[in-house]
C-alpha cells in the first residue's frame, strides 16, 4: 500500500482519524446512548428550539437537571469497578468530547465537518470594566448566582476570572501583564493593537477556534502508523487471531515468526492506548505532566 506523505495530510483527515479512534470507545458509546435518551425526552417536552439554544449549556453544567439524568444513565452503563468517583471523573471527558464531536454514532464525519465549515461567527470586543459588560455573559452570571446562594456571598476575584473563562467559551479573554514599569499608555496601546488585529480578521471557523484552543493534536500525527494500529484493533475485535491479522495486513511477513507477532501485539496495545487518550480529549497522546 502506498504511504501517504504526512506533510500533506490535511487537518480534515487528522480529525477524521481522531473521530475513527473515538468511535471505538465503549465509554463514549455509552455516553452518547445516555445523551440520546435524555435529549429525546427533552425534545418531546420542551421542543427542538429549546435544545438548539441550551444544548451546550445543558452538557457543561453539573447542576442542570437534564445533565444529572445523563450522568446517572452513563454511570449505570459502566462496569461496576468504574462507577462512583471514577465515573464522575470520566464523565467530564465524555462531555467535552460530545461538545466537540457530538453523537458520532448517528452521523457521519463528513456531515459533521461540513457543519463546522459553515459556522462562521464574529468575535465582539467587550471591555470588562464597562458597567454593563456582565450582561453579555449569561452563563457566567448563572454560575455566580449559584455560588452566592450556596455561600451567602459573591465568589472571590480569582474564582470570578476562572468562572468567566471557563463558562463563556465563545469569547477570547486577553490578559495584559501588570508587572515591571508598564504604564497605562502601554496597556492602552496593547489593547488597541489586539482590537485592530481582531477587527481586521474577526471571522473564522468555529471548529478551528475550538480545536486550536483545546484539542489540537499534541504531537506529530504518524498517519500511516495510526491507521495501521486501528486496522489491527478492528480485526482483533472481529475475533481474528494475531496470525490471521498478520496474514491480512502484511501477508509478506511470516505469521509464525515470534518477533513479527510481538510487533503486532505491540501495535494492538498502542491502538487501545490511543482510544483511551481520545476518551480524555487528546490525540494521539496525552501531553507530558498531565
Amino acid at each position: 500500500m502506498m504511504k501517504i506523505d504526512e506533510r500533506k495530510i490535511s487537518e480534515k483527515e487528522v480529525y477524521r482519524l481522531w473521530w475513527d479512534y473515538l468511535e471505538r470507545s465503549d465509554k463514549y458509546k455509552v455516553y452518547c446512548d445516555s445523551v440520546r435518551k435524555v435529549i429525546c425526552d427533552v425534545r418531546k417536552k420542551k421542543g427542538k428550539e429549546y435544545l438548539i439554544k441550551n444544548m451546550r449549556h445543558i452538557l457543561s453544567k453539573e447542576s442542570r437537571k437534564e445533565n444529572k439524568f445523563i450522568r446517572q444513565l452513563f454511570e449505570s452503563g459502566l462496569p461496576m469497578e468504574e462507577r462512583g468517583i471514577i465515573a464522575a471523573v470520566i464523565v467530564k471527558d465524555m462531555e467535552r468530547n460530545w461538545l466537540s464531536f457530538g453523537d458520532i454514532y448517528v452521523g457521519s464525519f463528513d456531515d459533521w465537518w461540513k457543519e463546522q465549515e459553515k459556522i462562521n461567527f464574529s468575535v465582539p470586543m467587550i471591555v470588562l470594566n464597562d458597567l454593563n459588560a456582565h450582561k453579555k455573559f449569561p452563563y457566567f452570571l448563572e454560575e455566580c448566582e449559584l455560588i452566592k446562594k450556596e455561600r451567602g456571598k459573591n465568589p472571590e476575584p480569582k474564582e470570578i476570572i476562572k468562572i468567566l473563562t471557563e463558562e463563556e467559551n465563545n469569547y477570547l479573554f486577553i490578559a495584559i501583564p501588570m508587572v515591571g514599569k508598564i504604564t497605562m499608555d502601554d496597556i492602552s496601546k496593547k489593547i488597541a493593537d489586539v482590537r485592530a488585529k481582531w477587527k481586521k480578521d474577526d471571522k473564522f471557523i468555529s471548529s478551528n477556534f475550538y480545536f486550536r484552543r483545546f484539542y489540537m493534536p499534541v504531537s506529530r500525527v504518524r498517519f500511516d502508523e495510526l491507521k495501521r494500529y486501528l486496522g489491527i484493533y478492528d480485526r482483533k475485535q472481529m475475533g481474528l487471531s494475531i496470525k490471521q491479522i498478520i496474514a491480512e495486513i502484511d501477508p509478506y511477513k511470516r505469521c509464525n515468526d515470534v518477533d513479527v507477532q510481538r510487533v503486532f501485539r505491540s501495535d494492538l496495545r498502542k491502538a487501545k492506548k490511543i482510544i483511551s487518550n481520545v476518551e480524555s480529549g487528546f490525540f494521539p497522546e496525552i501531553p507530558p505532566g498531565l
